[in-house]
């Protein structure tokens, strides 16, 4: 199966934007007065979802969408490492 270039980039879009949502969540979780138990549960498959954004932006660049290799930020998500952001006001 061959797809466009227009649904390649849509695909990686939509994982790069989810990869922004789990970033600000771990973000959120890790906050300083949360519940531990609650908040370890959310880090752990908050971790486990950016390991497989990772993994399938990977499998993207490697593939139909080398672009994705050019991103500032593509050492970060090689390494599975989450965004760097503030926590929302």
């Amino acid at each position: 199966m061959t797809l466009s270039e227009t649904t390649i980039s849509a695909i990686a879009r939509a994982l790069l934007n989810d990869r922004k949502a789990l970033s600000k969540s771990l973000v959120f979780w890790s906050a300083p007065g949360r519940t531990k138990q609650l908040a370890d549960q959310h880090v752990d498959a908050i971790d486990r979802d950016l390991q497989e954004n990772a993994s399938a932006l990977v499998e993207l660049a490697n593939g139909a969408a080398p672009w994705l290799k050019q991103r500032l930020d593509w050492q970060d998500i090689t390494n599975y490492k989450p965004l760097t952001t503030k926590e929302p006001a």
